[in-house]
């Protein structure tokens, strides 16, 4: 995988946090915190939300760290449309580094701001969100069988999210930087 793929997907990977209309900027810069284990990750698993726009949002987050923690991108799968490429590409990021016997080490993402856009124009069971996130350091060990590890610093990324209503839940269908 590319470096420039690479940072791309690591500035997404911890994108999202807590998602409101009202959230406040956050310019504290806390150290990494260490990658839980698998058990801790199931111990603070909340249960799936997908019954609004923001839900969804904080739902995708939060099977985001058990995914980096654990390898395990299945729930993850679940939050997405077929159509986003940008998500896939997070998973993917995610399933190659784990299947190498590696690691992802991230410390919390600081939602800046995150407001829903207009949605003129838009089908009536879509919904359009503008995210300013300030991505922590993050370090991947691929593992034992290739000794690669790259590391991103502090990022601020302004992405464009937009969730689709199908089957009675919101789902991810587009994520743009």
């Amino acid at each position: 995988m590319g470096m420039k793929r690479l940072v791309a997907a690591l500035s997404a990977v911890a994108l999202l946090g807590a998602c409101s209309a009202e959230a406040e900027p956050k310019t504290d810069v806390a150290p990494p915190h260490p990658t839980p284990s698998p058990s801790e990750t199931q111990q603070t698993e909340e249960p799936r939300r997908t019954d609004t726009p923001e839900n969804t949002i904080r739902t995708w987050f939060n099977e985001l760290d058990n995914a980096q923690a654990t390898g395990n991108t299945e729930r993850l799968k679940s939050l997405i449309t077929p159509a986003c490429s940008f998500c896939e590409l997070i998973i993917e990021v995610i399933d190659e580094v784990w299947a190498a016997g590696g690691e992802i080490q991230t410390g919390p993402e600081r939602i800046i701001e995150c407001k829903e856009l207009p949605t003129e124009g838009l089908d009536k069971n879509a919904r359009a969100f503008s995210v300013l996130s300030e991505t922590p350091p993050t370090v991947l060990f691929y593992g034992d069988e290739d000794p690669r590890t790259e590391s991103t610093g502090v990022s601020r990324v302004r992405y464009t999210l937009f969730l689709t209503h199908q089957d009675n839940e919101w789902l991810l269908a587009s994520m743009d930087s």
